[in-house]
């Protein structure tokens, strides 16, 4: 028995030593040879609203976990500091054999443990914006380090320990929690009734993070989800919500999320998220080409009145997404309101007064101008030139990693994000060529109506006389 089985024996002894019922129709596999650790497999098949598992509250590992952390630790700051002091109790530790089946911090795929030649690999994509890995430095600095410094015994420490220990410990676990920690929904009981007897949540309160033994293990797909987490005042249960035949992966499912995102948090690249890809464009961006002027747009998109309508409208933003096309998602819906509506009060001609309303601009799909197009078409170009490859060249780049076996691998899954964008970028293009030919149809349909409208007109006054 090697090691990695000997952890997950273990583990599976303490969870049921620990309160948790586990389905005599599941098992915890080990899964490294599809490139994974482990995962929940069905023995046997499961009806939808099946129980998978049940865990008591009581064996999540929250921060309350650990008495007295300071009163004014967020939800973060206090489970990576629960987190440490689990761990450095080592054997004694109530969570030992759960911790031990947990990733150390070198087999972490996520953007914040990239080099700086991998995230190359990313070109121009605006993950690279939100890896927060100086973030998370500050965070650890600020609200960890000086914890442990002023009580390491409090946090298992036999002596002060340095702060590049702490340093990779906290990373490490604040990895960890990025990808398996879970909020937790408050147990009924322990919500306070307001003045009047009413229970209510407070919409702005950040819920607890906390660690669910098993639920964790299972893994994530975007088409294949079936099982989901359920929270019951006692437990948190983890039941079937569609059918699940014998020898099928128990799949939970990360939401809604593009590849890019689910890279950064997750550290994989799955097709199945594909749906939910997005590509953005940069507002410097789309000033630099309103300024470089073009093709079909005209010189006044960036005067100075024009700026000052779209200020006090609070539409800018520093980025603004557009998504892939789809059945469901599809046309000039594609992209983002705001973006539209922006371009729409750059190219009118004259600018009415008052200006068209938000709402009026996401109706009157076909009633943009041709600089409307030409703006949109222009930033979209000049996007996909600020990556470095074609997409048909990236397509060849990934075969070639394919066929070499590193298809999976961290250049493998920059590829893949870099062209998931290009083809949102390229479907972007398409989306407004259509466009741009529909709204033509329509000006030369209503020119046509009023042409002959106007002569209908003319031939009922000549007979009128």
């Amino acid at each position: 028995m090697d090691d990695f089985t000997h952890a997950t024996e273990a583990y599976l002894s303490w969870l049921r030593a620990s309160g948790i019922t586990i389905s005599p129709k599941i098992h915890l596999a080990d899964l490294r040879s599809r490139n994974a650790s482990r995962g929940v497999v069905a023995l046997s098949n499961i009806a939808p609203d099946e129980e998978l598992f049940r865990i008591p509250r009581s064996i999540i590992l929250t921060p309350s976990s650990l008495p007295s952390l300071p009163a004014d630790a967020d939800p973060w700051t206090g489970l990576i500091l629960s987190l440490i002091a689990a761990h450095n109790a080592g054997p004694a530790s109530p969570w030992a054999p759960y911790l031990a089946v947990l990733p150390p911090l070198e087999a972490f795929n996520t953007l914040l443990f990239w080099t700086e030649g991998e995230l190359a690999e990313l070109q121009a994509s605006p993950v690279l914006g939100r890896i927060g890995a100086a973030e998370a430095r500050e965070m650890i600095a600020e609200r960890v380090v000086p914890v442990i410094e002023a009580e390491p015994a409090r946090y298992g420490y036999a002596a002060s320990p340095g702060r590049d220990e702490i340093f990779a410990t906290a990373n490490r676990f604040a990895s960890i929690i990025m990808a398996y920690a879970f909020d937790i929904e408050r147990d009924p009981a322990e919500r306070q009734p307001d003045e009047e007897g009413y229970v209510t949540e407070d919409e702005d309160a950040e819920l607890p993070k906390g660690m669910v033994p098993l639920a964790d293990a299972l893994n994530a797909d975007g088409e294949r989800n079936n099982a989901r987490l359920f929270y019951e005042p006692d437990a948190l249960v983890m039941k079937a919500i569609k059918p699940i035949p014998a020898g099928e992966e128990c799949l939970n499912d990360y939401g809604e999320l593009p590849r890019a995102e689910v890279l950064r948090r997750y550290g994989f690249v799955s097709p199945t998220y594909a749906a939910w890809d997005v590509a953005e464009v940069e507002q410097s961006l789309i000033d630099s080409v309103l300024r470089a002027g073009g093709i079909d747009i005209p010189f006044y998109t960036f005067a100075a009145e024009r700026n000052a309508l779209i200020n006090d409208l609070e539409i800018l933003d520093d980025a603004y997404e557009i998504t892939r096309l789809t059945p469901d998602v599809h046309g000039l819906s594609i992209f983002d309101h705001a973006l539209r509506h922006q371009i729409l009060l750059r190219v009118l001609e004259p600018l009415p007064n008052p200006p068209p309303k938000p709402s009026h601009t996401a109706k009157d799909t076909y009633r943009y101008p041709r600089a409307w197009f030409a703006v949109l078409e222009q930033v979209i170009e000049a996007k996909l030139r600020q990556y470095g490859t074609t997409l048909f060249e990236d397509r060849e780049i990934l075969a070639s990693l394919e066929r070499a076996g590193e298809g999976a691998g961290r250049r493998g899954m920059a590829v893949q994000v870099r062209m998931a964008e290009k083809e949102v970028l390229h479907g972007a293009l398409q989306a407004l060529a259509l466009g741009r030919r529909e709204a033509a149809e329509v000006d030369i349909g209503g020119e046509k109506r009023r042409r002959e409208e106007g002569e209908e007109g003319g031939r009922k006054v000549r007979r009128e006389r």
